[in-house]
């Protein structure tokens, strides 16, 4: 995904997640409208700087990928979902140091002046348009290489 592509999504109030989830609809074989409305409350660190909605928006897809599709194949899924989650946490920890909107950003995005202040700084555009490319590009590697 481009970073022109992940500004003009910003720009229009599609928040990381959102991205995440919509660059996988596809693969995923979901309607960009579904995509969409399950990442919406995710963004901005779930709305107060917690976890990185480039990070939730990754576990979503992952439980759609790994996931069980009915009761009966919950316990078999179980193990592999985990240890997928595991594997993504430790990779976005090395590659990021952190998992937390307030950490990746410098500053606390929950509070409206917080926002504000990043907005002017062009944080959206200049960490967070790159972390959603960055992490875009980690899933599919991670999900290519299952596929083999």
């Amino acid at each position: 995904m481009d970073h022109q592509t992940i500004a003009q999504r910003f720009a229009a109030c599609i928040v990381c997640s959102q991205q995440i989830c919509l660059h996988f609809a596809p693969r995923l074989g979901i309607s960009q409208s579904l995509a969409l409305r399950m990442a919406a409350a995710f963004g901005s660190g779930m709305g107060h700087a917690g976890t990185c909605g480039c990070f939730t928006g990754a576990l979503l897809v992952l439980g759609l990928r790994f996931g069980p599709q009915n009761s009966a194949e919950a316990p078999g899924c179980a193990a592999l979902l985990a240890e997928e989650i595991r594997r993504f946490r430790q990779d976005f920890l090395h590659e990021y140091g952190h998992l937390h909107c307030r950490d990746l950003l410098g500053m606390d995005i929950s509070t409206p002046e917080g926002l504000a202040r990043a907005g002017a700084q062009g944080l959206f555009s200049e960490v967070c348009a790159p972390l959603v490319a960055r992490t875009c590009a980690m899933l599919e590697t991670r999900l290519d290489a299952l596929r083999q």
